[in-house]
């Protein structure tokens, strides 16, 4: 933990004094300063000297700035080896840390620093713990162990390139800490629970030389010692710029509070674009034209749901088709307790949260719903009824839930201000497919269909998790390779009402 007595606030001006006391937003009147020195000069039996006097009301100011930081504010002050000055401070449950240039640095040497390039290098990772990089290629910002539930055992990591004046700030936080871990100065701090809330910890982890800080955001499964060693570990190394880290040079933060949706968007019950089971939907896609790469035909293809079909299960019936699901799919609903080990899906909570400020609230659990889990499977058929024969066709088509009210469709939406864990659906509002049979060769080509000559025929069956008291609401979108997600556009409802 920080000793804050090593500040050496007897070393500094009064106009620092002064600079520090402002930025905090604490300062003494004339009238304060006045009254101060003269309880302290009542209790003394001698005179004091005019010289006396200012140095004690220097003392007094020094003593009761002191003070402010030790008991009033929990915010520290001091400077970095004389390259940045670190100011760090919570208000209810924001914490903020500010970072500017020294007065005294070095200009001339911060120029040929800034012109360097550096890359992330963990000397430490716990077992079984990976680097994962976005990209083929990159240079990791990403260490997890891929085993664990969710983000529980992982850090993310995001590099921000320091300029000569700069603010970071947490919200959700409930306790800081400052330590310096290794070589570097770092500040750990514990968040409350809220949406994303696997990664519960944030740690900003100053490298004053390099002129970088670099934030971990920590899942709620890594320990104490496990961090430690891991901010210990950790290095910036120079480097060329082809595998240098990617940096950033202003941090714009999730802070776990969600941005509003909103429900503009609506189509009418009888639009011509709500379609139902049997009813063939035309879409187009792109085929070259007598293998010239320059111009491009469009091939007329009708899409049409066959078949819906709601199981409970996953039960032996399944076993001859357990390579068609995506593995990574149920795995995560076996970590999350959602299906068991014979297949049965199983009851869970849905928990609906009122989303707080993140500074003066936090989220609030509103409402505990219990639900069940069931699998969805839809048998689709696609049909070419063009002149064109399509190589490496795609399955495009997304699971949606509409809601209606007064005679128009919307997206089914949470609340304003609300969320609710878990959620099944992605941030597009399409629930995730979860099963797709004549699917591509691994996970990058899952989707991938295979060829549809002209005038043939093609049955598919795409499955799906969703919860029970979503399934009258489901639709299908059309297959289309240029579906933006609107919702004007063309639906396949799975259920007349």
């Amino acid at each position: 933990m920080k000793k804050y007595h090593e500040s050496p606030f007897s070393l500094l001006s009064d106009e620092k004094i002064d600079d520090y006391l402002k930025h905090m937003g604490h300062e003494f009147s004339d009238e304060e300063i006045d009254c101060l020195v003269k309880k302290t000069t009542k209790k003394s039996t001698s005179k004091l000297s005019w010289l006396q006097k200012c140095r004690q009301k220097r003392t007094i100011i020094i003593i009761a700035t002191v003070l402010i930081f030790l008991f009033l504010i929990p915010s520290t002050i001091y400077a970095v080896n004389k390259i940045w000055e670190v100011y760090f401070h919570k208000s209810n449950y924001s914490s903020k840390l500010f970072i500017h240039k020294a007065e005294t640095s070095n200009s001339k040497e911060d120029e040929k620093v800034k012109s360097k390039n550096y890359r992330i290098e963990m000397t430490y990772l716990p077992e079984k713990w990976a680097p994962m990089p976005h990209n083929q290629g990159e240079v990791p910002s990403k260490f997890w162990n891929s085993n664990a539930k969710n983000s529980q055992e992982s850090i993310s990591t995001i590099l921000v390139k320091l300029n000569d004046k700069q603010e970071f700030e947490t919200r959700y936080t409930l306790e800081t800490e400052e330590q310096k871990i290794g070589q570097h100065r770092t500040w750990i701090i514990n968040k409350s629970g809220h949406y994303n809330s696997d990664l519960n910890r944030e740690a900003y982890i100053l490298f004053e030389e390099e002129g970088y800080i670099l934030l971990f955001m920590i899942g709620e499964g890594v320990s104490d010692e496990a961090l430690d060693k891991i901010i210990a570990g950790t290095n910036l190394v120079e480097s060329t710029s082809d595998f240098a880290s990617y940096y950033v040079t202003e941090l714009d933060q999730i802070q776990g509070v969600l941005e509003e949706k909103t429900v503009d968007e609506k189509v009418s019950v009888t639009s011509p674009n709500i379609k139902h089971r049997n009813e063939p939907v035309s879409f187009f896609a792109p085929v070259n034209s007598k293998n010239d790469n320059q111009h491009f035909s469009e091939a007329e293809i009708e899409f049409a749901v066959k078949e819906v079909e709601i199981y409970d299960h996953l039960n032996k019936a399944f076993d001859s088709r357990k390579e068609e699901f995506l593995v990574d799919r149920l795995n995560d609903l076996k970590k999350v307790s959602l299906i068991d080990d014979e297949g049965k899906l199983l009851p869970f909570e849905a928990k609906t949260y009122k989303i707080g400020d993140g500074k003066n609230t936090l989220d609030t659990l509103i409402k505990i719903e219990k639900q069940q889990l069931k699998y969805v499977e839809v048998t689709v058929l696609l049909e070419n009824i063009s002149k064109y024969d399509v190589k490496d066709c795609y399955f495009q088509a997304k699971l949606v839930i509409l809601s209606e009210k007064n005679g128009y469709y919307y997206f089914k939406y949470p609340e304003i201000g609300q969320y609710t864990i878990p959620e099944f659906y992605t941030a597009s509002n399409f629930y995730e497919l979860s099963f797709l049979d004549s699917h591509g060769p691994d996970s990058k080509n899952y989707l991938k269909i295979g060829d549809l000559p002209t005038k043939t025929k093609k049955t598919l069956k795409v499955g799906y998790f969703v919860p029970e008291k979503d399934l009258e609401n489901m639709f299908l979108t059309d297959n289309s390779y240029s579906n933006s997600g609107l919702i004007e556009e063309n639906k396949i409802q799975l259920f007349d009402k």
